[in-house]
C-alpha cells in the first residue's frame, strides 16, 4: 500500500502565525521530530496544523527541505476524524504525479462529488496546504487529522500511523466592523470572550455575533456596538433590536452623574447601577428625566421600567417618579 503525506497549509485567512504545538478554539499547530524518517529531508515532516470554522477545513504540513519535484511525485494524504472515534471519516488525497487533490469518503474511499480540494505548495518554508469547504466534511463541530507522505525516497507520517492529532473545535465567523469592534475589546481573551455564533442577520438589515459574555450588533446607521450583562438582559426583555429601543448606538459606557453604566439605543437607553439594576428608558419620560440632569439629577437612577398607570404611564426613580398622561405630558414628582 502506498503511504501518503498530508501536507496542508492552513488557509491564511484562517490561521496566522507559526505552528507552535498548541490548539485554540479553531486551529491547532504541532511539531514533528526532525530526522525521524526518510532518506531525503524533503520527505521529513517537521510541523503540521489544522483549522476549522463554519466555512472551511484547512490543514498543512511543513518539511525540512524544499524539493518541489519530489512533492509532485509523492502520494500525499490528510485523513480526518470528525466523529472522535479514531477512524478516518474523510481524506484529502493527492496522487503521485501532479499538484491536484480530491476528497474521499473514508480512507481510500469513494470520491465525494461536487467537493473540490485546493492544493498549494509554498517553497519557504516548504509547506503543502489543502483545504475544502466545511460542508463537504459534513460541517463538523470538531476534527482531528493525520498526514502521510510517500515518495520514491521514503515516507513520513504525523503524528503516527495509529494516531490522530488532538481535536480542534469549530471556530465561528467574525468579520468586518464586528470583528474590528471585537478586536478593540480584546478579542477572545477580552471583555466578551470567544465567539459563540457566526455573523447572522437580524431586523432591518442589521447583523450580529453572540459571544461568551455579550454580543456585538451592527447596522449601517449605528455601526458596531457591544451589549452585555444586565443591560443586555433588560434590552432583550423589551424586544432587543426588534423592540422600541432598536439597535445600540454606543457600547456600554460608565455614567458621569453617579456610578453606573449605560448603553444608548436608537429609541432610548438602558441604565444600570449596582443598587437599582438595569432599566429601559424611552420617549417623553426619558426626555423629562434628561431635563433634570439624568442620573446626576435629583431623581437619580431609574428603579423600574416604564409601566401602566391610571390614564398613562409611570416610571419610578431613586428620588421620585415621572408620570406621563396624554393630557399633561410627562410630570416629575420628587420625594
Amino acid at each position: 500500500m502506498t503511504r501518503k503525506l498530508v501536507v496542508t497549509a492552513v488557509a491564511l485567512a484562517l490561521v496566522a502565525g507559526p505552528l507552535a504545538g498548541s490548539a485554540s478554539a479553531d486551529a491547532g499547530y504541532w511539531t514533528d521530530p526532525a530526522g525521524d524518517c526518510c532518506a531525503s529531508p524533503a520527505d521529513d515532516i517537521i510541523k503540521y496544523s489544522v483549522a476549522l470554522n463554519s466555512e472551511v477545513v484547512a490543514t498543512s504540513v511543513t518539511f525540512s527541505a524544499y524539493d518541489r519535484a519530489l512533492l509532485q511525485s509523492a502520494d500525499i494524504m490528510a485523513d480526518f476524524d470528525v466523529n472522535g472515534d479514531g477512524a478516518t471519516d474523510y481524506e484529502f488525497d493527492k496522487a503521485a504525479g501532479g499538484e491536484t487533490a480530491v476528497l474521499r469518503d473514508d480512507e481510500f474511499g469513494d470520491l465525494i462529488p461536487g467537493c473540490s480540494v485546493a492544493f498549494h505548495i509554498e517553497p519557504y518554508p516548504t509547506t503543502v496546504s489543502m483545504s475544502t469547504t466545511a460542508a463537504c466534511l459534513g460541517s463538523p463541530m470538531s476534527t482531528r487529522v493525520k498526514w502521510y507522505v510517500s515518495s520514491d525516497l521514503g515516507f513520513d507520517v504525523a503524528p503516527g500511523f495509529d494516531l490522530f492529532s488532538p481535536a480542534v473545535h469549530r471556530g465561528y465567523r467574525v468579520i468586518g466592523a464586528i470583528a474590528d469592534k471585537w478586536g478593540s475589546l480584546g478579542g477572545p481573551s477580552g471583555t466578551i470572550g470567544q465567539a459563540q455564533t457566526d455573523e447572522m442577520g437580524s431586523a432591518n438589515g442589521g447583523r450580529y455575533n453572540l459571544f461568551q459574555r455579550g454580543a456585538i450588533y451592527w447596522t449601517s446607521a449605528t455601526g458596531a456596538h457591544m451589549v452585555r450583562g444586565a443591560i443586555r438582559d433588560t434590552w432583550g426583555r423589551v424586544g432587543a433590536e426588534w423592540g422600541v429601543l432598536g439597535y445600540p448606538k454606543t457600547d456600554e459606557v460608565q455614567t458621569g452623574g453617579r456610578p453606573g453604566a449605560v448603553n444608548l439605543f436608537q429609541g432610548g437607553s438602558v441604565y444600570w447601577s449596582s443598587t437599582t439594576g438595569a432599566h429601559a428608558m424611552y420617549g417623553a419620560i426619558l426626555q423629562a428625566w434628561g431635563s433634570q440632569g439624568y442620573e446626576g439629577g435629583r431623581l437619580g437612577f431609574p428603579r423600574t421600567g416604564e409601566f401602566d398607570a391610571p390614564d398613562g404611564r409611570k416610571q419610578e426613580f431613586q428620588g421620585g417618579n415621572i408620570v406621563w398622561t396624554p393630557q399633561r405630558g410627562a410630570v416629575i414628582a420628587y420625594r
